[in-house]
């Protein structure tokens, strides 16, 4: 006989290995009228070790009353580490214990059953809402750019901001004259203030901006930090407007955006911390309205998760003609999106005053989780590599996929001709979890 060391929470022993069980969970579908089972494999079920372990004292070896400790040790019904001499390390619980002891030889046997803990923690996927997370970080941006105003006119102006950002506008009159009595350095900053507001609102003011928008929804008050912000807002919201109507692509979008903001703030002589607001508001704004673009995106997506599971042709052979899902955003579109979305509000964050916003850097993460999630599933992904060129339909009922998988495959890869679909693709592991 052969003893082999181990250990239990680092108790030492001498073991021999009794058996191993190695079980497969298999679904069984039986069909009326057919002989047989249509099998499944479903995993394998918990592996389980029995192993028996030896204590004895001759004089030279003295280990008899370990087997008491661990005894002891094994009434505590938490996870266990037993370290296998075949196995290695192994985390699970203790099903059963035998024990045989003989106090006048001074000798035990403690025969041990081990199943293991599941050797992957599993990690559910939550799909988040990504449209009402950058609802509120659009709505913790604006609050942020207030306060902020407010500490511009402290550090330009001293005790003599605190009036002035404190008085209640008349939002159908200009700022400068609503304001008498102030210092020669006050109304020089509020003549340059006046200015960019005077730009921001006659910016683009033959778009309507929509009703339903979040901006116009959000009170902005009566006073100097709301009237700015808000006419800083309520521009970028018609640029939003006008170019989002145009292009169901999000990268496209971002471009043409920040192309026109950039050619508006080159047309006048913003001051440095109001080109950054400017930036901030084009960042964050742009971001909220790709948000609402992978909102829609990932309802198409669903549609198209219940579509794969509808069958196209019924047990006669007819065809069902079902429902066709609207086509969603690739690898390369959703990636370009991020990429351009990211960079913009990285330059707003770069920009005077723009690492104390805080919402900027909120949105560029809700923005990542969300592509994250959504281009990959990752823990459902695998990468194979075909021989030859095939279909991607063939390639799905090579790897036991539904042939309606094939958009999903496309979105997920650059397949510039899917009836030539070769090299190494990313696929989804087929229901079963068995690939070929």
């Amino acid at each position: 006989m052969t003893l082999y060391d181990a250990a239990i929470d680092g108790i030492a022993l001498e073991i021999e290995t009794l058996d191993d069980q190695f079980e497969v969970s298999i679904a069984r579908h039986e069909i009326p009228y057919k002989d047989g089972a249509l099998l499944e494999n479903m995993g394998q079920k918990a592996h389980s070790v029995n192993i028996r372990c030896y204590f004895w004292d001759d004089g030279r070896h003295r280990t008899y009353n370990r087997h008491r400790e661990l005894v002891r040790h094994l009434k505590d019904k938490a996870l266990f580490n037993l370290t296998h001499p075949m196995y290695g390390s192994m985390s699970g619980m203790i099903e059963r214990v035998n024990v045989r002891a003989d106090d006048r030889e001074m000798t035990a046997e403690v025969d041990i059953t081990f199943v293991e803990q599941l050797r992957q923690e599993l990690v559910e996927i939550v799909y988040k809402d990504v449209e009402l997370a950058a609802d509120q970080a659009l709505v913790e941006t604006q609050d942020e750019q207030k306060e902020q105003l407010e500490d511009e006119a402290q550090d330009e102006l001293g005790a003599e901001a605190t009036e002035i950002v404190g008085q209640e506008l008349d939002p159908e009159q200009g700022i400068l004259e609503q304001f008498s009595g102030v210092s020669q350095k006050a109304r020089a900053w509020l003549k340059q203030v006046d200015a960019a507001v005077a730009a921001f609102e006659g910016a683009l003011n033959d778009v309507t901006q929509p009703a339903n928008s979040l901006i116009s929804t959000i009170n902005y008050g009566t006073r100097l930090p709301g009237r700015v912000i808000g006419s800083i807002a309520r521009m970028v919201d018609r640029y939003v407007t006008l170019y989002k109507t145009a292009t169901t692509a999000p990268s496209r979008f971002l471009r043409n955006l920040r192309s026109a903001v950039d050619n508006l703030i080159s047309q006048f002589a913003f001051s440095p911390r109001m080109k950054a607001r400017i930036r901030a508001a084009v960042a964050t704004q742009g971001a909220h309205a790709v948000s609402q673009y992978y909102a829609t995106d990932e309802k198409q997506r669903q549609v198209l998760r219940r579509l794969e599971k509808q069958k196209a042709f019924d047990v006669l052979g007819r065809y069902l003609n079902p429902p066709v899902a609207e086509p969603v955003y690739t690898v390369n579109e959703l990636e370009a999106s991020i990429f351009i979305s990211r960079d913009m509000l990285q330059e707003a964050i770069d920009s005077e005053g723009g690492r104390n916003i805080t919402g900027l850097k909120t949105m560029a993460r809700i923005l990542l989780d969300h592509v994250h999630i959504i281009k990959l599933e990752r823990e459902k992904i695998i990468t194979v590599t075909l021989d030859n060129p095939m279909p991607l339909h063939i390639v799905c009922l090579r790897y036991g996929l539904d042939y309606h998988y094939a958009e999903r495959l496309v979105a997920i890869n650059s397949i510039p001709r899917p009836n030539f679909a070769g090299g190494s693709l990313q696929i989804y592991m087929s229901p079963a979890g068995v690939t070929v």
